[in-house]
C-alpha cells in the first residue's frame, strides 16, 4: 500500500506527516485510523468547536464515503485535513403539484399514432374482396392502432430516458401489433353481441368493444416495462380503456363522421400513451427533466425524463449520475466535475433537494419532489 503525505494545523503551526492507505478501503474510515493516532500523539487540528474535519486533495474537498482509487487520489500531492465551518442547510422548497411533460409528450404521441392510423384507413376500405366485411375492417383498422402508437409511445419513452430507439421502436411496434390483434378479436367478439336493433344497444357494445380493444393495445405496450415496473400494464389498460369507450361513443355523433373518427382514434390513442407513463410518474420518488441546453429552453421533441424511485441510478452525463435511496436522492460525480448544483460548486456528492437545478456540461437539469410520496 503506498505512503501519503498528510498536511494540517495545529497550535504549532503547519504539520506533514507521512501514512500509508488503502486505496479500496472508504476513505472515511482511514481518517478515523489517522485521527485516531494523531490523538495517542497528542495532536490536536486546530479549529473551532462548531467545526467539521474536511479532507481536500489539491484544494478539492474530497467525498469520504469513496475510496482513494475512486477518487483519483495519488501520493504526488498530500492530502489535507482541514476544520472549516459546519455545512448550511440549504432551504428546500415544499413540494408541489405539477404534470410531468414526459407524460404531456407521451399523450401527444399516442394521439399522433392514432391519427396515423385512422389516415391510413383509407389505404384499406377499398381492398374490395380483403376487407369486405366490418369484423375485418375491424380488426386491420385496431392492429394499425396498436402499432403506431406502440411505436410512437415507446420510441419517445426510450428517447427521453437515453435508451436504446431502434431496439424499443421494434419492440413497441411488435407489442402493439399483437395488443391490437388481440383488442380487435375482441371487439369482434362484443360486436356481434348486438342482436337487438336498438341503436343504444349498438353504441353501448361497440363503445365497449373499443375499451377492451384499447385496454389491451395498452397492456401489450406496457410489457415493456415488466421488469422495472410491472404495474404499467394494468394502469395503462385502465386509461387506455377508459379513452377508447370515450373514442368509441365520438364515432357516432352527428355530423362530419370523418372527423369524428379522427378525434376517436386520436383519444383512443392519447389514453394509451397518457396511461403507460403518467401514473408511473406521479408514483416517483422524484422526476429529474432536461430544462435547457446551453442557454435554450427544451422541447417536446428533445425532452429527457426520468422519474425516480428507491434503487434507481440515472445517468445524466458520463461524469455525473444521480442515485435514489430509502434515504433520499443524491448527485454523484465521477471524478473532478465543472458542475453546480443549487447554485453551488460540486465537490462531492450532494444531496439534492426540491427544485435543485443540477447544471453540467451546458446541460440544465431540474430535480422535483413528487408530493405525496415519502424519500
Amino acid at each position: 500500500m503506498p505512503a501519503y503525505f498528510i498536511e494540517f494545523t495545529t497550535e504549532r503551526g503547519p504539520q506533514r506527516v507521512q501514512f500509508t492507505l488503502d486505496e479500496h478501503r472508504p476513505l472515511a474510515q482511514q481518517v478515523a485510523q489517522v485521527l485516531e493516532e494523531l490523538r495517542l500523539q497528542q495532536v490536536i487540528i486546530l479549529g473551532g468547536h462548531a467545526d467539521r474535519l474536511a479532507v481536500y486533495w489539491r484544494g478539492d474537498e474530497m467525498d469520504t464515503g469513496r475510496t482513494i482509487s475512486q477518487l483519483g487520489i495519488n501520493p504526488n500531492a498530500a492530502i489535507e485535513f482541514r476544520m472549516v465551518g459546519p455545512r448550511r442547510e440549504r432551504p428546500e422548497p415544499p413540494p408541489r403539484g405539477f404534470f410531468p411533460r414526459g407524460a404531456f409528450a407521451s399523450a401527444l404521441l399516442g394521439a399522433g399514432g392514432g391519427a396515423l392510423a385512422w389516415w391510413t384507413g383509407g389505404w384499406w376500405t377499398d381492398l374490395g374482396p380483403i376487407v369486405n366485411r366490418y369484423d375485418r375492417l375491424d380488426l386491420v383498422t385496431v392492429v394499425a392502432l396498436g402499432t403506431l402508437v406502440g411505436g410512437l409511445v415507446s420510441l419517445g419513452a426510450a428517447l427521453r430516458e437515453r435508451r436504446s430507439a431502434a431496439g424499443w421502436l421494434l419492440a413497441g411496434l411488435g407489442l402493439g401489433a399483437l395488443g391490437g390483434a388481440f383488442g380487435a378479436a375482441l371487439l369482434i367478439v362484443v360486436s356481434r353481441r348486438i342482436l337487438v336493433p336498438s341503436l343504444g344497444t349498438f353504441v353501448a357494445l361497440r363503445a365497449a368493444g373499443w375499451a377492451v380493444a384499447a385496454a389491451a393495445i395498452a397492456a401489450a405496450i406496457g410489457l415493456l416495462w415488466f421488469g422495472r415496473d410491472p404495474r404499467r400494464i394494468g394502469e395503462g389498460a385502465v386509461l387506455g380503456g377508459i379513452a377508447g369507450a370515450a373514442g368509441g361513443l365520438l364515432v357516432y355523433l352527428p355530423g362530419a363522421v370523418e372527423a369524428w373518427h379522427l378525434a376517436g382514434m386520436a383519444l383512443a390513442g392519447a389514453g394509451i400513451g397518457l396511461g403507460l407513463v403518467w401514473p408511473a410518474l406521479r408514483r416517483a420518488v422524484a422526476v429529474v427533466e432536461l430544462v435547457d441546453v446551453g442557454g435554450r429552453r427544451v422541447g417536446l421533441t428533445n425532452l429527457r425524463e426520468w422519474g425516480l424511485r428507491h434503487g434507481d441510478t440515472v445517468p445524466l452525463s458520463p461524469r455525473m449520475g444521480v442515485v435514489c435511496t430509502a434515504g433520499g436522492c443524491r448527485a454523484i460525480p465521477h471524478g473532478r466535475v465543472a458542475a453546480s448544483i443549487g447554485g453551488h460548486e460540486v465537490r462531492g456528492t450532494v444531496d439534492l433537494r426540491n427544485e435543485d437545478m443540477i447544471e453540467i456540461d451546458g446541460l440544465a437539469y431540474r430535480y422535483r419532489r413528487v408530493p405525496g410520496v415519502a424519500v
